[in-house]
């Protein structure tokens, strides 16, 4: 099963997403070394999200991490989540 976000701007919630992370792989080719982007670590104000891209595919995917763990959770859990990414937003924001 996959959570996706849309992309769109209208459906987004929390505002705009910031960058937390790259993620890169260092490969070698051709005798030099090349950093591969495996994927970025965003967040917005309610949301921790992965965004990753496929060669074939124009825009980023976007995949909620609260959605993925969600199952597995009491609904405490997640709110205290919630709160922690939402802290995480206004640091990164103010930064």
């Amino acid at each position: 099963m996959v959570y996706t976000v849309p992309l769109e701007e209208e459906s987004r919630k929390g505002g705009m997403p910031l960058l937390l992370k790259e993620v890169r792989w260092t490969v070698e080719k051709n005798h030099k070394e090349h950093s591969k982007l495996l994927f970025n670590l965003l967040v917005t104000e309610d949301e921790l999200l992965i965004s990753s891209k496929c060669r074939d595919v124009k825009s980023p995917i976007l995949t909620s991490f609260v959605s993925m763990i969600a199952p597995y959770l009491e609904p405490d859990d997640i709110k205290t989540i919630r709160r922690i990414i939402k802290s995480i937003y206004k640091k990164k924001q103010a930064s």
